[in-house]
């Protein structure tokens, strides 16, 4: 009996969901008719900023993050030489 009582919650909770999905694209269905709206839109798939801001700073903080990776495992390839070299003269 509980079970058959929640699944009927499930099921309602399911269908006033789906009306409030429905309520919701059904109001927003107008909104990229607008050429500056679809442009917008478009814009925003292609990844061009919609804030107007470049994301030149965002690419300089990615490159800088891959050069210190790869700076670190210079450095750890060094470390290893140096012990192997330390552990091959003893």
């Amino acid at each position: 009996m509980m079970s058959l009582l929640l699944w009927q919650e499930i099921r309602e909770n399911q269908r006033r969901r789906e009306c409030e999905l429905r309520n919701a694209n059904s109001s927003n269905s107008g909104v990229l008719s607008t050429s500056a709206n679809a442009a917008d839109a478009a814009a925003g798939l292609i990844g061009v900023p919609l804030n107007g801001r470049d994301n030149h700073n965002a690419l300089f903080g990615g490159a800088l993050a891959n050069l210190i990776v790869i700076i670190g495992f210079a450095a750890f390839a060094f470390a290893v030489k140096q012990i192997v070299a330390s552990m091959v003269e003893e």
